[in-house]
């Protein structure tokens, strides 16, 4: 079911963000990483410098609410934080680093994570909603309104991310309790101009997010659950649909995203602290940069 553990990709450095990361976008344009978190009832987005990989701004998304995945439109600025609290996507300015709005989603549902294909000025939003049924909405990126819902299927699909230049969006899937095959998720492939999936690949455990990288037609799938507080990424070629590699990450892999122009991935790593020994670790609530090899280089 699974590839082999491959090393094409490696470890470049690790970003404390502080309070636990949660999801993970990147602005390839300006070089700025974005990491949603949540502290005492009020979300917040860190902002990285991608060229000093420091944390230079924080957003805060408002009292009451949650921050917990998010997605940038490089074309616009426009950063997208999904309140699973409120059942709302919250709009971010990339330019001024402020809350511009914020769009009801969802119904009576919650939503889960989002992804943006600049290319349509489409969001997707993942959504869990009644019967343990999940949709996602697709909004209009000009006029922030809802303009569909695609039935994905009933397990609890917490990661999603679009590749821009094929129209594909991935959606991560991990099965309910007690179902045959749990904790080991998957992902479908989903044609953006049908609404229609049309594969569904295997990962790890508990998939919990996704990144595309647009230029190597690579998907990088956050599996959350692993052995103590260890986890793994599975690469997926987005043109065969098959995982090629499988990175192991230190700590609990919740959500990636990768920088095409860089060609760096980045791991929120969602990390809890068990005993008074692993207080010092870097791995805890950070960001995890991996570096990709190009689609000609190494073995995948």
């Amino acid at each position: 079911m699974f590839a082999s553990i491959a090393h094409a990709e490696s470890v470049v450095t690790v970003i404390p963000v502080n309070n636990k990361p949660l999801g993970v976008a990147v602005n390839p344009l300006t070089n700025r990483i974005y990491v949603a978190a949540s502290l005492n009832f009020e979300g917040n987005v860190a902002v990285i410098d991608g060229a000093t990989n420091t944390v230079i701004d924080r957003i805060p998304t408002g009292t009451g609410t949650s921050a917990f995945k998010i997605a940038v439109n490089p074309a616009t600025n426009m950063v997208y934080v999904t309140n699973t609290l409120g059942s709302s996507v919250v709009v971010m300015d990339g330019r001024s680093d402020t809350v511009a709005t914020s769009i009801a989603v969802c119904g009576a549902g919650s939503p889960n994570n989002v992804a943006v294909n600049w290319w349509t000025n489409r969001v997707y939003v993942a959504c869990s909603g009644p019967a343990a049924l999940a949709i996602i909405d697709v909004l209009d990126g000009k006029t922030s309104g809802v303009i569909a819902s695609i039935v994905a299927g009933s397990d609890f699909h917490l990661g999603i991310d679009v590749n821009p230049f094929t129209n594909m969006v991935y959606v991560s899937n991990d099965v309910a309790y007690g179902a045959p095959g749990w904790p080991y998720g998957s992902v479908s492939v989903i044609n953006g101009s049908s609404n229609v999936a049309v594969a569904t690949i295997p990962v790890g455990p508990s998939p919990y997010g996704v990144g595309v990288d647009p230029r190597t037609n690579r998907v990088y799938v956050a599996n959350s659950a692993g052995t103590s507080n260890s986890s793994s990424i599975s690469v997926i070629d987005g043109a065969t649909n098959t995982v090629t590699a499988t990175v192991p990450a230190p700590a609990w892999a919740i959500d990636a995203a990768a920088n095409p122009w860089t060609r760096l991935v980045y791991v929120a790593e969602y990390y809890t602290c068990k005993s008074s020994s692993c207080s010092a670790d870097p791995n805890q609530n950070s960001v995890l940069v991996i570096s990709e090899t190009p689609p000609d280089e190494g073995s995948n």
